[in-house]
């Protein structure tokens, strides 16, 4: 009876972890196509998993679908779509707490900054600037936190009065460390975002950071989708 009590655990256990798995599986897939709908791709469904089926059969992975719908969402802007997912998760222990809550926290507050400057509306500020005390709050005990905590506050630093050419080095130098490290994904979030502020603050010469994220997410992080939405948007750039 133990053998087979424990038996079942671990099938239990197998089960379940595959269940979490599917959703960031599908993701990779989902990036790694070329040719399709912007918006098709940020529905988790393909060769891995069907996004509804999954839910029906186990809604405890409703979490991670959605984390990883809103990843995805951000990357193609979907930006309102992604901060309502990310209201969503904001209840959600396992999202806010696990070792998802770094790169939740990072998500949730990149897409508030991103929201603000197309609407100007102050709540956007506030989510970004509590997204930054909670990954200062998880800094303290993982260092792991530090490039998400630097992206967020080269963001924050682009809202003061600081000119182009200091902004242009905090870009740079966090765009260095992740290469170094083979932070790819994150490298490509970096080159993108030095590419956004810059442009903001009237440095129309920042082309470079746009080639570099596109390198970074397609040749180094193999996201195919995101490097051939980028060719699109930014023609004739890339």
């Amino acid at each position: 009876y133990a053998r087979a009590k424990d038996l079942c655990s671990d099938q239990l256990h197998q089960f379940s972890s595959y269940v979490f798995i599917q959703p960031t599986m599908q993701l990779v897939i989902n990036l790694q196509k070329r040719d399709e709908d912007w918006k098709d791709l940020t529905v988790l469904s393909g060769a891995i998993m069907d996004e509804g089926e999954g839910l029906k059969k186990n809604g405890q992975a409703l979490w991670i679908i959605n984390f990883c719908k809103m990843y995805i969402q951000h990357l193609f802007e979907f930006y309102e779509e992604a901060y309502g997912i990310s209201r969503g998760l904001c209840d959600d222990s396992l999202a806010t707490e696990s070792y998802f809550a770094l790169p939740f926290h990072f998500l949730r507050g990149i897409t508030a900054y991103r929201l603000y400057h197309s609407t100007c509306k102050p709540k956007y500020i506030r989510t970004a600037r509590k997204c930054i005390k909670s990954l200062k709050k998880h800094h303290s005990a993982c260092p792991n936190a530090t490039p998400y905590l630097r992206l967020l506050e080269i963001e924050e630093l682009s809202m003061s009065r600081c000119d182009a050419d200091t902004l242009e080095v905090a870009c740079t130098e966090i765009i260095d460390i992740l290469a170094e490290e083979g932070l790819s994904n994150l490298e490509g979030f970096a080159n993108e975002q030095a590419y956004k502020i810059l442009k903001r603050h009237g440095r129309f010469d920042s082309n470079k950071y746009l080639k570099q994220a596109a390198h970074a997410y397609g040749n180094k992080w193999g996201a195919l989708a995101k490097y051939e939405w980028m060719r699109y948007i930014h023609q004739p750039i890339l």
